[in-house]
Order: C-alpha cells, then sequence, then structure tokens
C-alpha cells in the first residue's frame, strides 16, 4: 500500500479552554491520625493538615530559574481565586567559561544577579514574601568552614570525568548494585563520578569543605545562611538511596569521601530562614523544588482523568510519568531510565535525552559563521527541509561537548552511512525528527516497565513554543500534544513556594492552578504513515 506523503501543512493544533476555578479540597482525617513519614513524604503529608489560605490579599514571590545558558528572576503573584500571573525582573546570561583548562560557573556573579533581582521587586513597589531559586541538576559547590567557596565550581561538561563510569564500575561498585541503590542512570556528569574524579585528582579540595552543596542549596546558603540539601535536587546526585531517600552510606563510604560534608536533606517547600536585601527589607528564603525538572513536573497542568507523560524540554529534554516508587529493576537499567525525586515523596521516572543543546549549539556554530539565524527562522527551514533526511541518536556520546556540533553530526551521519545533512533547514529537520522520535522511544519503554500507557504528552518548557517540534512529537508518538505553561519552571517553584506560605492545599492544586493561569495549544497527531517508517529507520540507530 502507498504511503501518504508528509504533510507539510501548518501544525494542527487548537487552544485549550480555561478550566473552572480550582475548589477547596477537604482535610484528610486520615492525614490527621497518621505518623510522620519517612523523608520525601513529610511535606504531602503536612499540606492535608492545614487549611489553604486563598482569601485575603494576593501572595508575591521572586522566583528565580537558572539554567544552563541563561537566567531569570520573575515576580510571581497568585490572586486570591487562584490565578498566578508572572512578570519578568531580570534576565541575564549564563554559561561555562574556559578556566586553566577546565570548565568552570561563575558563581559569585550569579548570586549577585539573584540579590540584584530581589532589590529590584522591592525597589519597584512589590511586598515579596519570599524567594526560592532552582537550577540544574549534579553540579555543586564545595564550601569552606567560614562560608567561603573552596573553588570555583566545576560545569558538568567538563573533560574530567571521561572513562571513570567505567572505572568506577569496575573498581569500586558494580553497575548493577550501583542502579539497585540509587536508581540513576550512569552518566558521567553525574555528581557522583565528579566527586570520584575530586578523589582521583589528588589536590586538597576535599580536605578543605566543610560543606558540598548542589547548585540551588548553594545559592540558597549564601541568602540565608543555612546549609540543606533538597530532596529532588539532591536525587540527581547519584549518591542517594532511592527507596530509603536518604543519603547511601554505603556508596559514601566506598567513594572515600566524608559523611559530614553532605548536609541534611529536605523536603521542597522548607524554610530556611530570613534573607536581608538593601534598605533592610527582608523575606523568608524557601528551597521550592532545587531541581529545575521537578519543580516543571509540578506545573505540569494535567488533570488526573487520564494518564499522561511530561516532556520538559529545553537544553535537556526530560521524558518521564510520575509513580510511588523507585524502579531499580535491571530492566530498567538497559533501557536507560532513571529515577529523580518528585513533590510530595513522588518518583519521576524518566529518560534525560539531550534536547535542544544541539540545535543551540549548531545555532552558536552558524552564527559564528555570519549565518544570523534565530530559532523562528531555523523552525522555518526545517518545515521546508526535504522529508527522509539523515536521522541521529541525540544521546550518542559524541554529541555532549563536541567544539564544533554540525560537524559532529556530520560525522556521526557519515559513521552511520547516512548522507551528512546540508545547511540550516536539513540539519535542523535532523535534529527536531531526532528528538521527537527519541520521545516515542523513550515512552515505549517507560509503558513496557510501568504497564502506563500515557494517552496524553503535556510538552512544557521554552520547547513548548516550538510548534515545529511539538507537531512533530505529537506525528512521531501518535499521541496528543498539550503545549505549555513555556515558564512550567519558574510556575512551580513559585506555586510551591505558596504552598509553603499556606495560600496553596496540594500538588493537585498547584496544578489546577497551573491549568488556569495559562493559555494552552493542543497537538493532534496526524496519523501519517511516515513516521512509522522515520521510526524504524530511527530504531536502527538508537541503542
Amino acid at each position: 500500500m502507498a504511503r501518504k506523503k508528509p504533510s507539510r501543512s501548518k501544525p494542527k493544533a487548537r487552544k485549550l479552554k480555561k478550566s473552572k476555578k480550582p475548589k477547596k479540597a477537604k482535610k484528610s482525617k486520615k492525614a490527621k491520625k497518621k505518623g510522620a513519614r519517612k523523608a520525601g513524604k513529610r511535606a504531602a503529608r503536612s499540606s492535608k493538615k492545614r487549611p489553604a489560605a486563598r482569601g485575603g490579599k494576593p501572595f508575591q514571590a521572586v522566583g528565580v530559574d537558572i539554567g544552563a545558558s541563561n537566567g531569570k528572576a520573575v515576580l510571581g503573584e497568585l490572586s486570591a481565586d487562584g490565578v498566578l500571573s508572572i512578570r519578568d525582573i531580570r534576565r541575564f546570561p549564563n554559561g561555562m567559561h574556559e578556566s586553566d583548562g577546565t570548565l568552570r560557573w561563575d558563581f559569585e556573579r550569579l548570586l549577585g544577579e539573584i540579590k540584584g533581582a530581589v532589590d529590584d521587586a522591592f525597589s519597584q513597589g512589590n511586598k515579596p514574601a519570599s524567594v526560592g531559586i532552582d537550577t540544574w541538576g549534579v553540579d555543586y559547590v564545595l564550601f569552606a568552614r567560614d562560608g567561603s567557596l573552596v573553588d570555583k565550581p566545576f560545569a558538568y561538561r567538563d573533560h574530567r570525568t571521561d572513562g571513570l563510569v567505567e572505572r568506577f564500575t569496575k573498581e569500586v561498585m558494580p553497575t548493577e548494585e550501583l542502579f539497585r541503590i540509587t536508581g540513576n542512570h550512569l552518566s558521567q556528569i553525574n555528581t557522583l563520578y565528579q566527586l570520584y574524579a575530586e578523589t582521583l585528582s589528588g589536590d586538597e579540595r576535599l580536605a578543605r569543605t566543610d560543606k558540598l552543596l548542589l547548585m540551588p542549596d548553594a545559592f540558597a546558603r549564601a541568602l540565608s545562611g543555612r546549609a540543606v540539601a533538597e530532596y529532588t535536587i539532591a536525587s540527581t546526585s547519584q549518591l542517594m538511596d532511592a527507596r530509603a531517600r536518604k543519603w547511601s552510606d554505603e556508596l559514601v563510604g566506598r567513594l572515600g569521601i566524608r559523611r559530614e560534608i553532605l548536609p541534611e536533606l529536605v523536603d521542597p517547600g522548607t524554610k530556611l530562614g530570613p534573607y536581608r536585601a538593601s534598605a533592610g527589607r527582608k523575606l523568608n528564603v524557601i528551597v521550592p523544588a532545587g531541581h529545575d525538572t521537578a519543580a516543571a513536573v509540578a506545573a505540569v497542568p494535567a488533570s488526573g482523568e487520564e494518564p499522561w507523560a511530561f516532556v520538559s524540554s529545553g537544553t535537556w529534554s526530560l521524558i518521564g510519568i510520575e509513580v510511588d516508587e523507585p524502579i531499580v529493576t535491571e530492566e530498567a537499567r538497559e533501557a536507560g531510565l532513571t529515577n529523580e525525586g518528585s513533590l510530595d515523596g513522588k518518583i519521576r521516572f524518566l529518560a534525560n535525552v539531550s534536547g535542544l543543546w544541539l540545535v543551540q549549539e549548531c545555532m552558536r556554530m552558524w552564527n559564528e559563521a555570519g549565518a544570523g539565524v534565530d530559532i523562528i527562522k531555523v523552525c522555518e527551514d526545517a518545515g521546508r527541509a526535504p522529508v527522509h533526511g539523515p536521522l541521529v541518536d541525540p544521546d550518542h556520546a559524541s554529541f555532549l561537548a563536541p567544539s564544533d556540533m554540525p560537524q559532529a553530526i556530520a560525522d556521526y551521519c557519515r559513521s552511520t552511512g547516512q548522507p551528512p545533512p546540508d545547511g540550516v533547514g536539513v540539519t535542523a529537520r535532523c535534529l527536531f525528527e531526532s528528538l521527537a522520535l527519541k520521545t516515542r522511544l523513550m515512552l515505549e519503554r517507560i509503558a513496557a516497565l510501568t504497564g502506563v500507557d500515557p494517552r496524553v504528552i503535556h510538552m512544557v518548557g521554552g520547547g513548548s513554543l516550538n510548534e515545529t517540534l511539538c507537531r512533530m512529537t505529537a506525528d512521531a508518538a501518535g499521541r496528543p500534544v498539550v503545549a505549555g505553561p513555556a515558564e512550567a519552571t519558574v510556575t512551580g517553584n513559585l506555586l510551591i513556594q505558596a504552598r509553603a506560605a499556606r495560600r496553596i492545599r496540594s500538588l493537585e492544586e498547584i496544578r489546577e492552578i497551573s491549568r488556569n493561569s495559562f493559555d494552552l495549544k493542543r497537538y493532534e497527531p496526524s496519523g501519517d504513515d511516515y513516521w512509522q517508517a522515520r521510526y524504524e529507520r530511527f530504531r536502527e540507530l538508537a541503542p
């Protein structure tokens, strides 16, 4: 039977109507009777005990979201009738920089941006009650006893961890045991292998360390003076016992680091103390979900009426579902899946996929060569590019940190018997199609292991604004894609702060507010035979 020609028409999308205002939930008698649960579940229990306080003045907070390439600080205002509005305070660049042949983060400059944003919020006449910070995962800051930095923090793309996954699993702990304890996919960027590199280096950085804090917790300490490890960000480190939801003493001991440098684990929404801004004005420092993906997933506007999956699309593409307990089977490890902490002790069972990083790096190289392209032109050119072009596995090791991404893509295509993409449009279509097909592959693996077959995909983050990517994902996965909110990460950050202030009662209410506060788009799958043929070709490339 002849295959249909792939459609190049505009995306099949429709605007979703906003749902009714969220109803107030009843207090749970069961929650009142039971005692405290283990770490990671206390927040869920305590939130059911206390009533939501919707009436009265609007609630204001500052949310800071810092990614690998940029950061932003916003003022969020939750109205008495449960609608969240967000306004930019400031945006600022971020990026790894070279220092003595290594890749580092400029922690002090980023901290200055955070403090400046809080000052700006007050100077604009606002009265924020609190500030919360989320960032990417795995990277950390070493603090000396006097509160100073031991050194500038390393960036996860630094090459010091090259080859260390294999060495660690051969010399320290076998792969199967490591996954059984941590539930984390073995990736050389993880905190575990960065610390392994520290122990092998022979320098005295760890000897001079009083506390090791992951990035959002490091910023929170600099503001509040209190050192903690928030659960969701700690769960990215591969240093936790996933089932016990605590630091793994067994793993820490074998790694050879001092247990006391790892701080107390706390739940999302924990208040650390006050920060005194300029002119003596104060606000509370709250650790929201410190991991940006956990914050974004908290704000997924799902109703719970049907099984759903999330795709948090940005530099990385995080593809998964929420489950109650970690899945640490050998099948999960072989499928390349990972377990990370979510709100209320839930687990994000997901795949970490190299996302729009590949597109961003191609754009950087094209613009350095004088092409003058932006994401709008890249998407337009991708839509006009010929079909049946080359495909790549976004997670291939050659794409982790190449000096020239278009060249790395060309080399990969040659090595897999495909013609290299020529020009912006063909390259962009190659990458967008590959990301969409990888999404289908990972969702199928998740469904096979959990029995959960998502009926809809919620795409949040910056990628949700990319109609080309949303349409291709719906077509490739054969499932509707609901796109938005684009600012899901900072939305989750702000609403977790509101819950800490007792203005919101539950995770379900957070998601209702997200649905009520933002316009969403729904993309229906086309059913085009083209995508099945493309998937079969992609499966020949992706392990």
